[in-house]
């Protein structure tokens, strides 16, 4: 691994600095080329990581949520321009405050692309009140209706916002599939790849012990703060969060990148989509909008629920047209990049980190490729 010394020597020091611990692994069509794991899944007990740790995915989710998507996509079972509420009635009456509704105006296009004008605010009153009820199990399509009572940020398709459009996502994936959505996932993306500890439901009781324990980061006492290993938006145990519900190990989610790098087939030769499918899904539909929101996304544009990278002229180091994925609160990030055929996951434990780390890891993981002939950037 002397070609990626650089890579090495970054997240050795993060995680000196503040991280925990990470687990990181780079493939190249099927092939590992990278792997490593500095630091503790459990940093009181001074538990190293070992490589078969579940970690909380928060927003990586999103990257599982629309590759599920997109196979119901590609069969043509659902259109981009449905209307949300043909799936989730009740999203024909969601509205901007002092605006009538908006009907058939809200579009399954615009979940995908965060163009829904629903946010991250839970704090209106039908959300409140359910998360008043403690151990209700808040059944995703159902509570996604009442995700429709929230107000609007604007009318649909004006502008980008980050926010619970992708956990609404999951609830029309669950009604166009007839089954929940975390059964669909298992059957059409966990079970053909082999991903055995990969979930959107309740992690089972005898696999608890193996969550690498999530901390916050506090600033004020520059320090870890250990937290309980749970999602807050994951509003009860029947509700399959799109947007962070997924639960899964660093090699699961690692073959998982690999077969959308090598354009939707894995190692095993199961094609979970087609190349076409995946170009479409990473095809930018924004412009540069996004680029407003996330000053560390330079570069990049937005597709059907990832970012991509679009604008590698705009990037101080090593890009790649087309490049996608994403990232979660607690620091986990996927980059796949179908050109080259290399996937990188990297699985972390940390919220509220002091630094996002997409960009270190780009630059240096690329740095190891060309060193070691991998990947050209000569033309």
């Amino acid at each position: 691994m002397e070609s990626f010394s650089s890579l090495t020597a970054y997240l050795d020091r993060i995680t000196k600095e503040f991280d925990p611990g990470s687990d990181t692994v780079i493939r190249v069509g099927h092939r590992e080329v990278y792997r490593y794991r500095p630091g503790y899944a459990d940093v009181e007990s001074k538990t190293p990581i070992k490589g078969d740790e579940l970690y909380l995915m928060w927003s990586v989710s999103k990257v599982v949520t629309c590759a599920a998507f997109m196979t119901l996509v590609e069969k043509g079972v659902v259109r981009l321009d449905d209307p949300v509420a043909k799936y989730i009635p009740a999203f024909a009456e969601a509205r901007c405050p002092d605006s009538p509704p908006v009907g058939d105006g809200m579009t399954v296009f615009n979940l995908a692309t965060m163009t829904s004008g629903l946010t991250y605010d839970t704090d209106y009153p039908e959300l409140l009140e359910l998360k008043r009820r403690i151990g209700a199990p808040c059944p995703t399509v159902e509570t996604a209706a009442l995700i429709a009572r929230q107000p609007l940020a604007f009318e649909p398709g004006t502008a980008w916002r980050y926010g619970l459009s992708h956990d609404v996502l999951a609830a029309v994936c669950e009604v166009a599939a007839g089954e929940r959505f975390a059964d669909y996932a298992k059957r059409v993306i966990f079970d053909p790849l082999g991903m055995k500890d990969s979930t959107y439901r309740p992690v089972a009781e005898k696999d608890k012990c193996r969550i690498a324990t999530q901390y916050r980061w506090d600033e004020e006492k520059g320090g870890l703060v250990r937290t309980h290993n749970s999602c807050a938006l994951v509003f009860g145990p029947e509700y399959d969060s799109g947007g962070a519900g997924l639960v899964c190990s660093v090699d699961d989610l690692a073959v998982f990148a690999d077969a959308l790098a090598c354009g939707g087939t894995a190692e095993n030769g199961v094609s979970i989509m087609k190349p076409e499918t995946v170009d479409m899904w990473r095809e930018n539909r924004i412009g540069t909008m996004i680029l407003k929101y996330f000053d560390y996304l330079a570069g990049y544009g937005y597709g059907l629920g990832v970012r991509t990278m679009t604008f590698p002229e705009k990037v101080d180091g090593y890009a790649v047209r087309g490049e996608f994925g994403w990232d979660g609160a607690a620091g986990s990030v996927v980059i796949i990049d179908p050109k080259n055929r290399v996937s990188l996951v990297s699985a972390r434990h940390l919220l509220e980190s002091p630094g996002h780390t997409l960009e270190s890891l780009r630059q240096y993981m690329y740095e190891g490729l060309v060193e070691e002939g991998i990947v050209s950037f000569s033309n």
